[in-house]
């Protein structure tokens, strides 16, 4: 049978950062210092405020690497998978919960929650007897293993949620090695695990999709509307909303840079700029960066911190052009005055104007005049 699989590969291949929301406390639990170990990646406590911020897929991995390294502990992913909850999908966690059947409900994962994990593909394949629940990441990096297992985990607490703290599937198969003690996989996923098996998928009785449910709400009309804006997000093409979301994630902590922004994304300035330039938001990019001045130093800003090809010109370069242009305004006055204005008072279309008064400029005309 043709088996469901999750929407095509987005652009990006990202995980809300809110995915590793409960990593300080598992590495606190190991006896590890959790901030010595984010920090360097520019991940602090505040960074957890808005949990749907889009981190790379290969940050994510390389945070859990380092964790394994740490800690010495080579689980991670499942102490993370198992306290997994549905408060890092939005809206899905409402119809999921109002699904009226387990079918509907993994459906409703499938079909929406790429919306917010880009880089997770799900697939579900039906056959005579059972159903294969599989988990996947669009592009490989390091500690891949250790996101696919927490993920592995994670889709059990979810089907958890939805059927009930005692369910188990029938078994589980993982695609890393064995690790040093196969006690905590057994324990949380209540069933046989098998290792190296080249894929992440959990099996279950087919005849548990079919099975109705108590749902959250009776609320069809509710239901209907959040398909319905789900629906116009999927067939969007969020990046320019997950660098818009980054902005203002970064914008209270006074980190907004173009550099900043486009590091979360694992690509140069140069590189955003040109994503958003080929999605008609180049503009309004603009826009968003002009907010991050406030975070900037209130000297001239570099030209790095920027996205624009062509930045906007420092205070001191913008001084120096003004003084031109006004010494060859002023030159062509003298010109068509004609006549030496050697010991006499400068003409009157030479006077300081207001703003140069404010700004203590003087144009240079003026400067060889007083010499004079």
């Amino acid at each position: 049978m043709t088996p469901l699989v999750s929407p095509g590969e987005p652009s990006l291949t990202t995980i809300p950062i809110g995915a590793l929301g409960a990593l300080p406390q598992v590495l606190a639990g190991l006896g590890t210092e959790p901030w010595a170990l984010l920090r360097p990646f520019g991940i602090g406590p505040r960074s957890f405020d808005e949990p749907l911020m889009a981190l790379p897929a290969a940050t994510h991995g390389a945070i859990l690497q380092a964790a394994v390294e740490a800690s010495g502990c080579d689980h991670i992913g499942l102490l993370l998978g198992r306290n997994a909850t549905l408060g890092n999908t939005g809206p899905l966690r409402f119809v999921m919960l109002n699904a009226p059947t387990v079918r509907a409900a993994i459906e409703a994962l499938m079909a929406f929650g790429p919306i917010w994990y880009p880089a997770i593909a799900l697939t579900m394949h039906q056959e005579a007897e059972y159903a294969r629940f599989s988990v996947a990441i669009r592009r490989a990096c390091a500690g891949d293993d250790q996101i696919l297992t927490g993920y592995l985990a994670a889709n059990v607490r979810i089907l958890q949620i939805v059927l009930g703290q005692t369910w188990h599937p029938v078994s589980v198969r993982v695609a890393h090695r064995t690790p040093a003690s196969v006690a905590p996989f057994r324990s949380f996923f209540g069933c046989p695990v098998y290792f190296d098996q080249g894929v992440n998928e959990v099996w279950f009785p087919r005849e548990l999709l079919g099975q109705t449910r108590r749902a959250l709400t009776a609320d069809v009309e509710l239901d209907t509307f959040l398909r319905t804006q789900l629906a116009e997000l999927r067939s969007k093409d969020d990046f320019v909303g997950q660098v818009r979301e980054t902005i203002r994630s970064l914008l209270p902590r006074g980190e907004c840079t173009a550099e900043r922004a486009a590091a979360l994304f694992h690509l140069h300035r140069q590189t955003l700029h040109r994503h958003l330039a080929r999605r008609g938001a180049a503009r309004r990019s603009s826009s968003w960066w002009s907010r991050c001045a406030a975070s900037w130093p209130s000297s001239c800003s570099p030209r790095r911190n920027c996205p624009s090809p062509r930045p906007p010109a420092c205070s001191a370069t913008a001084a120096r052009a003004a003084s031109r242009g006004r010494f060859a305004a002023g030159s062509e006055r003298r010109r068509s005055v004609g006549g030496s204005t050697r010991g006499s008072a400068p003409p009157p279309t030479l006077r300081e104007t207001p703003r140069e008064k404010r700004l203590g400029l003087a144009s240079p005309l003026r400067r060889r005049l007083r010499r004079r």
